[in-house]
């Protein structure tokens, strides 16, 4: 990675998997992280392993809470020089069995 001390990052989806990994990867580059995600437990869980990370739970669907997240970020950090839209979501399972309602939900959240 190139030097990215001292930069700052909003990451949705930051609980667990890649965004879990990447959080971590980022504070132990120096950055500024504010981890999103609905999982309060397991963001806290992440928080508590580096300095670098603010935990800020919220559901990336509701406007008002990643409002609050992003404005929490900018008090702390003065700017956002990363943005990681990481959180998703996904029906498992044989795709004739998949409600078509469903299928159109998540494609809607997925794309953002």
């Amino acid at each position: 990675m190139r030097d990215l001390a001292g930069k700052s990052c909003i990451l949705t989806g930051a609980s667990r998997g890649i965004g879990r990994t990447l959080a971590l990867r980022l504070a132990a580059e120096g950055v500024l992280v504010t981890a999103i995600a609905r999982g309060a437990e397991a963001l806290e869980s992440l928080s508590a392993e580096s300095a670098g990370i603010h935990a800020h739970p919220c559901d990336v669907t509701d406007e008002d809470g990643v409002r609050d997240a992003t404005t929490g970020h900018l008090e702390r950090h003065g700017n956002i020089d990363i943005l990681v839209n990481n959180a998703g979501t996904g029906t498992f399972g044989p795709i004739e069995e998949v409600p078509y309602r469903e299928l159109l939900t998540t494609m809607a959240f997925n794309a953002g």
